[in-house]
């Protein structure tokens, strides 16, 4: 095994989101388009998991999309 498939399945086994198939960024658009002072959250993102159909995390910026920890009902634990 190479280098980098060996750095690639230690990262799996800690259990990172973004690094499955299951893995999905939408727009999060839970926010109250009326609300005039709500305008800077106007490019939140939630994380859905595919694979359960549930929401991981919402209300993200689009920053704090990467390495999100996977959630203890992730269908992939059992």
């Amino acid at each position: 095994m190479s280098v980098e498939g060996k750095a690639r399945e230690e990262i799996k086994e800690e259990a990172i989101c973004d690094l499955c198939n299951g893995f999905q960024k939408k727009m999060d658009i839970g926010y109250d388009s009326s609300d005039y002072d709500d305008w800077f959250e106007d490019d939140n993102q939630k994380v859905v998991c595919t694979f359960a159909q549930r929401v991981i995390c919402s209300g993200l910026r689009p920053y704090e999309v990467k390495n999100i920890k996977k959630p203890d009902w992730c269908p992939k634990n059992e």
